[in-house]
């Protein structure tokens, strides 16, 4: 028989000890939880960057399988391009149209704006880099024409920050997800080759599979307190039946860090 006094030092020296084992069990097991959802976030991003890389080479080869793709290609090949080989055959391609939207836009020149829109398919606007073919709205050239007179309140979509739907006028909308900076002026555009900078991962490719793609980008610097701002619009361009090219989105993205 053990004294009272150490019986009880015992039990509470097993009590102490079950407390310590059950805070270590419980801290790997929150530990290892942080670690493995981490871990899947990880995987989960870089499985999407693979998708997008292979996207990306999807529609270069359905591109260079056209006949004019493969005269551009060899074109390029033997002359002294300025600009990247597949760059080069987007640059040909286009013939400029890129550029003319870019300044339609700047200019607010609706008139022509409204010509460079596909006249079948109309003009989808997605306020993020995520494009919703379902839901996003179309304008047809017509209304294209109309865009900074329309008063009427549409729901563009919906905030990434916070849900609630966006409810502007075309206007609004314009100053705030289409030209909501100078991309006349773009630090950066990239043809066919766009990089999703935030969380929100783009599906561009699946939607406009054989589009040729133009990418206007702006970084704006910031203090540490406030972070960096990047910010694009993507110009999504297919060609109809007639061989010729029109404008059918304009894919806006913002990230800040």
């Amino acid at each position: 028989m053990y004294p009272s006094g150490n019986q009880n030092n015992l039990q509470n020296m097993l009590v102490i000890g079950m407390v310590v084992l059950i805070i270590v069990i419980a801290t790997s097991l929150i530990v290892g939880g942080h670690v493995y959802w981490w871990q899947k976030k990880v995987a989960e991003k870089e499985m999407i960057e693979y998708q997008r890389r292979i996207n990306i080479l999807q529609n270069e080869l359905a591109f260079l399988r056209d006949d004019l793709g493969k005269a551009l290609l060899q074109k390029s090949k033997s002359g002294n391009a300025q600009t990247p080989v597949n760059d080069k055959i987007y640059v040909d391609t286009l013939s400029g149209i890129e550029r003319q939207a870019i300044d339609a836009l700047k200019n607010r020149a609706a008139t022509q704006w409204a010509a460079l829109v596909d006249p079948e398919k109309g003009l989808r606007f997605s306020p993020f880099s995520y494009v919703d073919s379902r839901n996003d709205l179309i304008f047809k050239p017509e209304q294209i024409k109309n865009f900074f007179k329309d008063a009427k309140v549409y729901t563009w979509g919906y905030s990434d920050q916070n849900g609630l739907p966006i409810r502007m006028t075309p206007g609004e909308y314009f100053d705030n997800y289409v030209f909501d900076c100078d991309y006349s002026t773009a630090d950066e555009i990239n043809y066919n080759a766009t990089l999703d900078r935030g969380l929100t991962f783009g599906n561009i490719f699946e939607v406009y599979p054989r589009a040729i793609i133009v990418e206007f980008g702006k970084e704006f610097s910031a203090s540490e307190e406030q972070g960096s701002d990047w910010r694009s619009i993507r110009l999504v361009f297919e060609k109809n039946e007639n061989g010729k090219w029109y404008l059918v989105g304009i894919v806006h993205d913002r990230w800040k860090l």
